[in-house]
């Protein structure tokens, strides 16, 4: 990590990576509760001129012993920070942005959590600007860079070192995450023992998500059963074949430009230009242009101001830009009419981060840009859209791993039936055995809960790869934000290996005293006659001009 001085000539000259002890963050401002385990954050040097910038919280208990994950966020170009404050993190802000309170369900009250801003250019992370520029981002750079900054991540927290080790993420980190722990499994340079991965709503196959949108739109009653039939023409008319609708290749009509811009395909032959701009635009655009909103097909927020425009509206005007970019974007929204935390997650994660206190606090170098949650003008090369040949070496690799596929269930941008077709194909393809046929797992807060139906599982295994799939009812696109009890109790379960997701985490739900100075006030003590006043007495019909009082006087012993 780089002193102040180095700080301030960070443009002129190249800077040190990460340092344990001056990255240690000792004053977070607006922290409301006492936290009693450290974190650190900083830079991890990548490639040359290349900076990420990292939070790494230490578990809560136990952080020796504990296993370490490493989180990433989407996009590209969707803070993995952001992440931390809205969703699995120990922290998150009040509404102004000015404090922030404890988070129950962190991820660190199980494992060591680390949170990498990657690629260079989100968050705070940043590129030398005595260097040339590197052009547009692409998923070679970014696993290469994110290998480096594990390495230098090791070596500054040495205590970290042969660690078990899990990647997670979601969104486009469903391209980041597999790619990375292949990219690791080829490689001894980092200290670190990968035992598997876990992908949330995971961009896995784009082909998958455009043709599960255009069914979920009808069988979430978005489209009508005239609309959905009348696709057979299309597919008909492009010799496509398909047991059932739902099964068409939908996206035989989409062209995907490598900067990730979706557009209808071209086709020398008029049926299929109609067609192709039909699904475009009445079902493509649909699943982004619905009022029923893309990440989270029930969840609105009902106090959004007049006239705000939605994300969802926002995501579709934008596909003049890259596609995966809008499946990143966080939504503003949430049904609650008393306006709970999802539906200002997003805005005041950004005044926080934004905060010069809290940027130096995090020893974050001012670049002169502004934190964005998600910076979709991150140029960047989207060129691959399956990942089944990177599973398909990480299997062929005889490395024992176990993997987590894991979807919301009522996202749209990537949805669970995506993620379900992905990882059936892969494992017939792969050769890997159903173990565990679909059913339902539970979740409880706390032993003394009833426990309750919160998604689905199936497993499947060779004798040195395991896949879990599962489901978790009533999240959307960020599963940690949307359900996030059930979330740490998944990650939990699947980090310890219980081989049973509906066994109930052994952490404790409840919340760290308030710092003195965040209590509130204790109520003015009352005398025994305020006490004893009536203030509003059910029946009167008219205006009282006196005062009255009613309650007990004490007799003998026992009497009142």
């Amino acid at each position: 990590m780089r002193s102040a001085a180095l700080l301030l000539a960070a443009a002129a000259v190249l800077v040190y990576g990460a340092d344990r002890v001056y990255d240690e963050v000792r004053n977070l401002p607006g922290l409301t509760f006492e936290a009693k385990f450290k974190h650190y954050a900083g830079y991890l040097d990548a490639s040359l001129g290349n900076h990420l910038h990292y939070w790494f919280f230490e578990a809560q208990s136990n952080s020796a012993s504990a296993p370490l994950i490493l989180w990433l966020n989407g996009g590209p170009g969707c803070s993995s920070l952001g992440g931390s404050l809205m969703e699995n993190g120990p922290f998150r802000p009040t509404q102004d942005g000015e404090h922030l309170q404890e988070n129950p369900f962190s991820w660190n009250k199980i494992a060591n959590v680390l949170y990498i801003d990657s690629p260079q250019g989100v968050g705070y992370s940043y590129r030398d600007n005595t260097q040339d520029p590197d052009g547009p981002g692409n998923n070679t750079k970014t696993t290469s860079d994110l290998v480096l900054a594990l390495q230098d991540f090791t070596i500054a927290h040495p205590q970290m070192k042969f660690k078990d080790f899990y990647i997670a993420g979601e969104s486009y980190a469903g391209v980041y995450v597999p790619q990375l722990a292949n990219a690791l499994l080829k490689t001894d340079d980092v200290n670190l023992n990968l035992k598997g991965f876990a992908v949330g709503n995971g961009l896995m196959n784009l082909w998958d998500t455009i043709n599960s949108g255009v069914g979920l739109l009808y069988y979430r009653g978005m489209i009508s059963k005239h609309e959905f039939d009348s696709l057979d023409y299309c597919v008909t008319a492009a010799n496509l074949t398909a047991n059932e609708l739902i099964y068409a290749d939908f996206s035989y009509f989409i062209d995907v430009h490598d900067s990730g811009l979706v557009v209808p395909k071209q086709f020398n032959d008029d049926t299929l230009d109609t067609c192709a701009q039909h699904i475009y635009d009445k079902y493509f655009y649909k699943v982004w242009q619905s009022t029923n909103h893309v990440y989270n097909t029930y969840q609105d927020c009902y106090v959004d101001e007049t006239g705000k425009k939605s994300m969802s509206a926002q995501a579709y005007e934008n596909y003049e830009g890259p596609f995966v970019d809008q499946g990143a974007n966080q939504y503003p929204g949430w049904t609650d009419p008393f306006g709970g935390y999802p539906c200002f997650a997003e805005s005041a994660t950004e005044t926080y981060m934004n905060r010069p206190e809290v940027r130096q606090a995090l020893h974050a170098f001012d670049t002169g840009k502004k934190w964005i949650n998600c910076r979709d003008t991150l140029p960047y090369i989207q060129n691959e859209h399956d990942m089944a040949e990177v599973f398909g070496q990480i299997i062929a690799s005889g490395k024992k791993l176990r993997v987590l596929i894991f979807s919301g269930d009522v996202d749209m941008a990537d949805s669970f039936m995506a993620n379900q077709w992905f990882a059936e194909r892969l494992a017939e393809q792969n050769n890997i055995s159903v173990t565990a046929e679909r059913g339902q797992w539970l979740y409880a807060r706390q032993a003394s809960n009833a426990p309750g139906g919160s998604g689905m599982i199936k497993r499947f295994a060779t004798k040195t790869f395991s896949m879990d799939l599962l489901t978790v009812k009533g999240a959307g696109h960020q599963v940690p934000l949307d359900r996030p009890g059930p979330a740490l109790q998944m990650i939990s379960n699947f980090i310890f290996n219980t081989q049973n997701y509906s066994n109930i985490a052994s952490i404790s739900p409840e919340l760290t005293p308030l710092l003195p100075e965040f209590q509130p006030e204790p109520a003015a003590p009352l005398s025994r006659k305020e006490a004893d006043r009536i203030f509003d007495l059910p029946g009167v019909t008219f205006d009282v001009n006196f005062n009255q009082y009613a309650g007990y006087l004490n007799g003998i012993k026992g009497n009142y």
